[in-house]
């Protein structure tokens, strides 16, 4: 067989025909959850408590990453440095600033008050000066 054609393996295709049986039978017997406890389920990871913990664990995770990169170039031979300091130079600054600048970022974002579920409509134009017109009502108006 084709390199390219072991990707899967014969269990990962026993597996798939599994979960694809396992919904046809639970379709079946009407086992299935109805689509608003879906939905509900799915507004769990949309609030502003899931998007800290999310934000959490990405930050740790990128500072983890970080902490092992520079550990592995301290590693590194003398002259192995000496080739690679440009490369070096540039993963650093990404995995410091950017990886972890991201996750970081967005969780001081979402600590700092701000709406979990995309930005509040912004506040109505304030009028530079105060303008007072007062039209007396007409006695049709009056009436009504």
């Amino acid at each position: 067989m084709e390199p390219s054609l072991n990707f899967f393996s014969w269990y990962h295709f026993l597996a798939l025909v599994g979960l694809i049986l396992l919904y046809l039978l639970a379709a079946r017997f009407n086992l299935l959850p109805a689509i608003q406890s879906v939905k509900d389920f799915a507004d769990t990871f949309n609030s502003a408590g899931m998007h800290i913990l999310l934000l959490s664990v990405f930050s740790a995770w990128s500072i983890t990453i970080a902490v092992r990169f520079i550990y592995h170039i301290l590693t590194l031979p003398q002259d192995t440095l000496t080739k690679g300091e440009a490369t070096i130079a540039v993963g650093i600054s990404f995995v410091t600033g950017s990886l972890a600048g991201t996750f970081i970022g967005a969780l001081l974002k979402t600590m700092s008050g701000g709406k979990a579920n995309g930005n509040p409509a912004p506040p109505a134009a304030a009028p530079d000066a105060l303008t007072v017109d007062f039209q007396p009502q007409t006695p049709a108006e009056t009436k009504k």
